[in-house]
């Protein structure tokens, strides 16, 4: 299984929220939270996420606008050992095990469009 890593941060408004839309979820491992985190204020949870759940997750976020008002960072783990890995791996759909992540190529397109627009310095 080829895990996905979400490290957010979270306005101290929005944190249980976003922790609770990530708690309950089967595709859900090794949620941590840190509280208080500085630059900027906010709080910072961290996961990881079996490949085949994170864009429906990613979009469950957004919902109440984490990616608006805090961040969302989405990195591949080369390697997860941990028995709740492969747990949820093994429940979720083989053809699931190694979709692409499409959420990522879409931040990856704004971004290069924002670039784009950007009048010269």
């Amino acid at each position: 299984m080829e895990p996905v890593r979400f490290r957010m941060l979270t306005p101290p408004a929005l944190t249980r929220q976003a922790v609770g839309l990530l708690t309950g979820h089967s595709g859900v491992f090794n949620l941590v939270v840190v509280r208080s985190s500085q630059l900027p204020e906010g709080d910072a949870p961290e996961c990881d996420v079996v490949r085949g759940a994170a864009d429906g997750l990613l979009g469950r976020l957004r919902e109440p606008g984490v990616d608006r008002t805090g961040a969302v960072a989405v990195d591949t783990a080369n390697s997860t050992f941990s028995r709740r890995a492969e747990e949820a791996g093994a429940a979720q759909s083989p053809a699931l095990a190694h979709a692409p992540l499409r959420a990522g190529g879409d931040a990856r397109i704004r971004a290069a469009a924002r670039a784009v627009r950007r009048p010269p310095t």
